[in-house]
């Protein structure tokens, strides 16, 4: 099970004995530790901060505080950031992929018209390369969305 995998990996990389990341504990270690763990579950399993809060012996409020200090740690501490993708890459077999979202914009929204409902024996080639092209412009915006917003992907 991932989640068994996401809390092994992290407490021998960190050190850290998974009692003490289970445990109300909160020195310095092991709230790096249950950083990793929680970025890395939430990124893994996209489960909803109680869920997390359910594997972790935590409540959901911790849970949402944890990954806001964690996403802030990956973006401004390099050894943290160095712990993530050695940890990453150890559960996924290959190094992460990383997206700086200060600099990911979403691309603008193109305004097109959603085609007139018609009945199927009257569909024309135009009116369902309209679809398409309408379909294909909601997979980018909602990509884009995601890599700026991961909290929003289903």
């Amino acid at each position: 099970m991932i989640v068994e995998t996401v809390i092994r990996t992290v407490c021998e990389h960190t050190g850290t004995l998974r009692h003490e990341l289970l445990s109300p504990m909160s020195g310095t270690a092991v709230l790096r530790a249950r950083d990793l763990a929680v970025l890395l579950l939430r990124e893994r399993t996209g489960a909803s901060s109680t869920k997390l809060g359910a594997w972790l012996k935590r409540d959901h409020t911790s849970i949402l505080v944890r990954l806001r200090k964690a996403r802030e740690r990956l973006q401004h501490d390099d050894r943290f950031r160095a712990d993530y993708d050695a940890i990453a890459t150890a559960i996924d077999g290959r190094p992460p992929v990383v997206i700086d979202v200060a600099t990911v914009t979403a691309p603008p929204r193109q305004a097109m018209a959603r085609p007139a409902l018609v009945h199927h024996d009257t569909d024309t080639p135009e009116i369902r390369r309209a679809r398409e092209a309408f379909a294909d412009a909601d997979r980018q915006y909602l990509a884009a969305l995601h890599r700026v917003h991961p909290e929003l992907a289903p």
